[in-house]
């Protein structure tokens, strides 16, 4: 098999046609003349700074992250977020935490001593076609 040979700048981005816009350009005396759209986008930077314009920096532009939410995939170990729990008390102004007993919750565990659990909890067992 033959390679198709083509011309070195044939299809290129940045062909010698393509960079003439971009190159700066002297006049006769040897100054430098700006491309317009170099003097377009200098008027626009320049009209943004008069009149105050505040963008947001790069890095909050570039990703959309900030308006998920956290999970405890992004955050990594020990933080919890849990499901509609509330705050059992209140922060102090020292970087505490000062628990309000009242709001912790407490659960009453049934008399387990009359409670009958069934095969997946270690009660009866019974034979199976799979002991062996």
């Amino acid at each position: 098999m033959q390679r198709k040979q083509t011309d070195r700048n044939e299809g290129a981005l940045f062909s010698d046609a393509n960079c003439q816009l971009f190159k700066p350009t002297t006049d006769s005396k040897g100054i430098q003349i700006q491309h317009p759209l170099n003097q377009q986008q200098q008027q626009q930077q320049q009209q943004q700074q008069q009149q105050g314009a505040m963008r947001p920096t790069q890095a909050l532009l570039v990703g959309r992250y900030r308006h998920l939410r956290l999970t405890t995939k992004d955050v990594g170990k020990g933080y919890y977020k849990g499901n509609r729990t509330g705050s059992m008390g209140q922060h102090t102004k020292y970087g505490g935490y000062q628990i309000e007993w009242a709001k912790v919750r407490t659960y009453v565990v049934p008399n387990l001593e009359s409670f009958k659990a069934g095969f997946l909890f270690g009660g009866a067992s019974s034979s199976s076609r799979f002991a062996g």
